[in-house]
């Protein structure tokens, strides 16, 4: 018994267990996870290059912070940062989004951009928030290429160095980029304001200097504002205040606040701008010291005039209400009985100097006949001309008054001859009886320069007045008549008369009057009535 317990005693009671082969499943997904992640990694990793940057430039850069951004999105951020071998700057280790390596081609420009404040702008301003951040923008060849191809491109350079300044606009993004040259720059700094006519259309991108001491400077004009240049238009220093002149004569030039405080560039264009052509990026332009250089550099003329009263440098020329050109000096002839005018013409209006073209001097005039020209009270003097036929000139015989030719008025054409013009002009009255029926259209001298001829016209109503023996005289003044026995007898036509002068008639009676006149009949114009012509009373019907 005892040995039936003892060999049941020894067999061991075995018992089947379950298998333990998902304690390998844990490693084996984190296998998998960490395969998966570091495909990714490999597969996504972004492109790395070197940008130098200056010294100045790397303040506040900061790795794994300063971020690379295009238009306002993220595609980049700096990784890393060492100083640069000859200790004058930094190497900034970037990395971009793999679908932006295609900016990283041989004329991409890189910058940093910071918080700037000027009158003319403030730029930058959200780096105040989020820290200074650096953007590019294409160069000239790859700018040439579409968007879908730019796209497209494999990255072809992976160092760089960065622009101490925004770069000029690229064109790409429209406008227009011109550049100026100049013998100084003066007060023109970068982002100075470029106008036309006093409207702001662009700015001033950068100076640099030429290596024949020549400044040129960049500008740009925007897109909706281009059609404004062509290739005549002029550019002028706008910068400051320019004061000429001395206190009862000051001429104070000031294109804007702005200009004025920082500087700045103007420029107009020809009225005649059809007749030219528009230009393309990069075309150059002198830019003048002031506008009346820039303005009138075409066609230098000279005027002489009886006397210089109420002309000086600056003074305007104008045709048809607009500015051809102004005076840029006056002096006195070599017998110091006159006064030499020298002005400058600007291109549009070379043509006008030409043999024949008339300038005279316009004033103010106030009268009972007329009243002209008050805006010269206030603007002062300027000159106008009548363009001649001629040959091209550059020397004239001003004129102290308008050349009186004769105009368009409805009525009886007469003309009238008187050895002097004496002070009858163009609007000057015609009487009878003291009643005005008529005007001077205007005067000129006789081709054999012995007479005057003064056109008039005779309103249609009072036509009939005018007869073979009809007598005109001058009325203009005050005629004193004077004897012994009789005293003194002081004759004047009328107010009106005495002051702007005049013309009156008389027709004889009727067996004396004779036939009605044609237009263009010549009458003979009398220093002074006689007694008889004032008595005359003819009975004439007048027209209807």
């Amino acid at each position: 018994m005892n040995s039936h317990l003892n060999a049941s005693a020894a067999k061991p009671l075995i018992k089947k267990e379950g298998s333990s082969w998902f304690i390998w499943l844990l490693p084996a997904i984190a296998l998998i996870v960490g395969s998966w992640l570091l495909f990714k990694s490999i597969t996504d990793a972004g492109v790395e290059f070197v940008l130098h940057l200056d010294v100045e430039e790397n303040s506040d850069i900061i790795p794994n912070k300063t971020e690379v951004k295009f238009f306002g999105m993220k595609i980049g951020v700096v990784k890393s940062m060492d100083l640069s071998e000859d200790l004058a700057g930094v190497n900034a280790v970037i990395e971009v989004d793999k679908r932006a390596a295609a900016i990283l081609q041989p004329d991409t420009q890189f910058w940093l951009v910071k918080p700037e404040v000027s009158i003319t702008q403030i730029t930058g301003l959200d780096t105040l928030v989020s820290g200074r951040y650096i953007t590019f923008q294409f160069g000239p060849e790859t700018s040439k290429l579409a968007k879908s191809e730019i796209a497209k491109l494999p990255p072809k350079q992976f160092d760089f160095t960065a622009l101490s300044d925004a770069p000029p606009k690229p064109e790409y993004l429209g406008g227009l980029h011109l550049r100026l040259k100049s013998s100084r720059v003066g007060s023109i700094p970068n982002d100075a304001p470029v106008y036309y006519k006093k409207i702001l259309v662009g700015n001033v991108e950068r100076s640099t200097l030429q290596a024949d001491d020549e400044l040129m400077i960049d500008i740009f004009i925007q897109e909706k504002y281009k059609h404004l240049v062509n290739n005549h238009s002029r550019f002028w220093n706008a910068s400051g205040v320019k004061v000429e002149g001395s206190l009862n004569n000051l001429d104070i030039q000031l294109d804007s606040l702005t200009s004025l405080m920082i500087g700045g560039v103007s420029f107009e264009t020809a009225p005649l701008a059809g007749k030219y052509k528009t230009v393309n990026n990069h075309h150059e332009f002198d830019l003048y010291a002031q506008k009346a250089d820039a303005l009138t550099k075409s066609k230098r003329i000279q005027i002489s005039f009886n006397s210089g009263d109420g002309l000086k440098p600056k003074t305007l020329i104008q045709y048809q209400g607009i500015n051809i050109g102004e005076i840029e000096t006056v002096e006195l002839n070599p017998k110091a009985d006159g006064v030499v005018v020298t002005a400058l013409l600007t291109e549009s209006a070379a043509n006008l100097a030409r043999e024949g073209s008339q300038f005279w001097i316009v004033k103010p005039e106030i009268g009972l006949a007329s009243t002209k020209n008050l805006g010269t009270l206030l603007s002062g003097f300027y000159i106008t001309v009548k363009p001649g036929k001629g040959k091209l000139t550059n020397t004239f015989e001003g004129r102290e008054t308008p050349p009186t030719i004769q105009v368009k008025n409805e009525g009886l054409k007469v003309t009238l001859t008187a050895p002097q013009l004496g002070s009858l002009k163009a609007g000057v009255k015609i009487f009878y009886r003291n009643f005005p029926v008529g005007v001077v259209d205007g005067a000129e001298l006789a081709d054999n320069a012995q007479q005057m001829l003064i056109y008039a016209t005779i309103a249609p109503k009072y036509a009939p007045l005018i007869r073979q023996n009809t007598k005109f005289w001058n009325a203009s003044g005050i005629g004193l008549n004077f004897s012994l026995f009789q005293g003194a007898q002081i004759e004047t036509e009328s107010l009106e008369s005495l002051l702007e002068g005049g013309i009156a008639f008389a027709t004889p009676n009727n067996k004396d009057m004779g036939d009605k006149v044609e237009a263009g009949t010549q009458f003979k114009l009398h220093d002074s009535s006689e007694d008889d012509w004032k008595a005359w009373a003819p009975n004439i019907q007048l027209a209807k």
